[in-house]
């Protein structure tokens, strides 16, 4: 596999970002720790993995499933079992609601999320996440913290 230009090597069962750090690649954690489990769920370590839509946790998805996929549009990440109750399909549009704004993104139904929660990339500009929270960012690195904000979602009946 090709993890930012450099050759890494895929050994069946080893994660992504084991591979990608075995390459020298640092993939960036919050959640991941050598003495527990692996379970994505702080969603930090997010990669795109060609042939397969959405982003992914290299923490909990085999580097054998690593390609390199490029995400053409904004997308939100939703269980499937929260999906169901909405009423909401895969790569259906969905509109989310926060106290402060709303946005429009493709649902990527994983159950890799938790039921409850919802996750979305913040670089998109046609659907910007600070939209839903707010535009703070690192007084010196001038980047966005990293943000957290209830939003309710529906289906997109424009779409």
């Amino acid at each position: 596999m090709i993890v930012d230009g450099r050759q890494a090597p895929v050994v069946p069962g080893v994660s992504i970002l084991d591979a990608a750090r075995g390459a020298g690649v640092a993939i960036p954690v919050l959640c991941h720790h050598p003495a527990l489990p692996p379970d994505g769920s702080c969603r930090m370590c997010l990669v795109e993995i060609d042939g397969r839509p959405g982003l992914h946790p290299a923490c909990v998805v085999p580097a054998e499933s690593a390609l390199g996929w490029l995400v053409p549009e904004a997308t939100v990440e939703v269980h499937p079992r929260d999906a169901a109750r909405l009423g909401v399909a895969d790569d259906a549009r969905v509109r989310l609601h926060s106290r402060r704004g709303t946005v429009t993104a493709r649902a990527r139904l994983t159950p890799g999320i938790s039921e409850g929660t919802v996750f979305m990339p913040f670089h998109f500009v046609e659907a910007a996440a600070n939209e839903l929270t707010h535009a703070a960012v690192d007084p010196v690195a001038k980047i966005p913290e990293y943000k957290v904000c209830a939003v309710a979602l529906e289906a997109d009946d424009r779409a």
